[in-house]
């Protein structure tokens, strides 16, 4: 099983007693399986195709969760917005 993969991140973080709500579970799927920088309207897009419905500010709140965490890093490309991915 691949380091990163959504099951081995999703067991790292109930290791340390994360509460994995159905919205961080989704999001951090849509982060393990693109393997690639996305956009915050990116992983809305892929969250709403799983059938999770995501406002902005959720998205957001879960993605700075997972940045806390060492999961993922965030990158500001300037111009062209700001970027999510698994470390």
């Amino acid at each position: 099983m691949e380091k990163n993969s959504s099951e081995n991140l999703i067991a790292l973080l109930r290791s340390r007693g994360e509460r994995l709500t159905p919205q961080r579970r989704t999001v951090i799927d849509v982060l393990a399986k693109s393997g690639d920088h996305l956009a915050l309207s990116d992983i809305l897009a892929a969250s709403e195709a799983h059938g999770i419905a995501l406002t902005e500010p959720t998205a957001y709140r879960i993605l700075q969760w997972l940045k806390a965490q060492g999961i993922v890093s965030q990158t500001d490309l300037g111009g062209s917005g700001v970027v999510y991915q698994v470390i």
